[in-house]
């Protein structure tokens, strides 16, 4: 009966398992804080492109002489040939602000939503 030496035997099956709880516990972490920087990076990319858009359609507006109309706004967006929204959201132009809202990420920064520590 050959016996094999220490270094020829290979990994046992605790071993084994510990790397692989190991693995486990770091794509426990890793996984959750990789996609809240997805959300975060589209979430930026939105609001670029909605800064953008309106800089442009403003632009648009001046030189054709035109005032601000929905109609007009829809039509500028199905000819503008940029990304908007990553997560495929819908611009809307809100008059009373004069700003370009995302059916998706605007109302993540909307300042009303934000709570005020108590001082």
């Amino acid at each position: 009966m050959h016996l094999k030496s220490k270094l020829e035997r290979g990994f046992t099956l605790i071993e084994l398992l510990a790397v692989l709880a190991i693995l486990g516990i770091i794509l426990m972490i890793a996984v959750p804080v990789y996609s809240k920087e997805i959300a975060e990076a589209e979430e930026e990319i939105c609001e670029a492109n909605r800064a953008i858009v309106k800089k442009d359609y403003e632009m648009n507006l001046t030189f054709s002489g035109n005032d601000h109309s929905s109609t007009l706004f829809n039509q500028y967006l199905q000819g503008y040939d940029g990304e908007l929204c990553p997560d495929e959201g819908i611009f809307s132009y809100v008059e009373e602000e004069n700003t370009i809202n995302c059916s998706i990420h605007s109302s993540m920064n909307d300042p009303g939503d934000e709570e005020v520590p108590w001082l």
